[in-house]
């Protein structure tokens, strides 16, 4: 667990996995590099149970760019 200090902003990203990978795995690779790499990031958590429910929560100072990367990675993956 990320020990942080007010104020910062939370971006709460939950999915339900499908059979198959269908390069989900890369994608999400890729948002989390993309993520860190942006003024601000303060970090990120995950965690999927055994039916593919799945949550992962960005920390970040500025959430706006956070927002901009989770709807281009949606778009790029057609989700």
């Amino acid at each position: 667990m990320l020990n942080l200090k007010p104020p910062y902003y939370a971006v709460i990203f939950s999915s339900q996995r499908t059979e198959g990978d269908h390069g989900y795995e890369e994608m999400a690779d890729e948002m989390v590099k993309l993520a860190s790499e942006q003024a601000g990031f303060l970090g990120v958590e995950s965690s999927r149970d055994e039916n593919g429910f799945g949550i992962t929560i960005s920390y970040c100072i500025m959430v706006c760019q956070l927002l901009l990367i989770h709807l281009n990675i949606r778009s790029i993956a057609n989700l």
